[in-house]
């Protein structure tokens, strides 16, 4: 009993030390594969609900514990193999619209639970669906990024940006990805370009 125990804990321990080593040369891969990216400690931005109200939120709270969507995972486990298919399942399940015509204001960022009530939502809650999807089915919370940024089309825009263990991708479900990324975060931490965060923390400490 003991041994089994002592196993496991061992184990257990052997797995988080290679997640962190394997975070640690991902987030050094992030910044070579985005030239100017830098680290940020600033991740709360300012949030109004359909109903008006206002708060402070860590932009690390749109990815929801996984076990919130396991259930929707395993009902469709047949149709959810990896991470291409999470993609085209939040583009068959999702319709586009404006947040004005959804949710009744002009940007909102939705979480799962509300995309799924409605099944609606515009470029950012397609993107923070898929991303807590890709993070139900199983893949490492430090693989999967949220990014916002320019659209092509010069628009505000947000997309997933997935390392698949072996190189950088771009996941959209609703256009054709960033052609100027503002900033990005995953469940740990927070990257913007080197301006745009001494802009912010400068502001923040004013």
């Amino acid at each position: 009993m003991c041994f089994g125990w002592f196993k496991k804990e061992v184990s257990k321990q052997v797995c988080d030390e290679f997640e962190q080593k394997e975070r640690q040369s991902l987030y050094v891969d992030l910044e070579r594969e985005f030239p100017g990216m830098v680290r940020s400690d600033l991740s709360v931005s300012v949030r109004t609900l359909p109903s008006g109200e206002v708060y402070m939120m860590d932009v690390r709270g749109f990815f929801m514990n996984p076990n919130t969507l396991k259930s929707l995972v395993a009902d469709n486990a047949k149709f959810l193999k990896n991470y291409l298919d999470a993609l085209n399942f939040v583009k068959c399940t999702m319709t586009y619209a404006k947040d004005s015509d959804t949710f009744g204001i002009s940007d909102y960022w939705a979480l799962p639970p509300e995309v799924l009530t409605t099944l609606r939502g515009d470029c950012d809650d397609g993107a923070i669906l898929l991303a807590n999807i890709l993070s139900a089915m199983g893949y490492p919370g430090h693989r999967i990024f949220l990014a916002v940024g320019l659209s092509a089309s010069n628009v505000g825009h947000m997309i997933v940006i997935f390392h698949d263990g072996s190189k950088f991708m771009t996941l959209d479900w609703s256009a054709n990805g960033l052609k100027h990324i503002w900033f990005m975060w995953n469940n740990d931490a927070c990257w913007g370009f080197e301006d745009l965060v001494n802009e912010a923390e400068t502001e923040a400490v004013e």
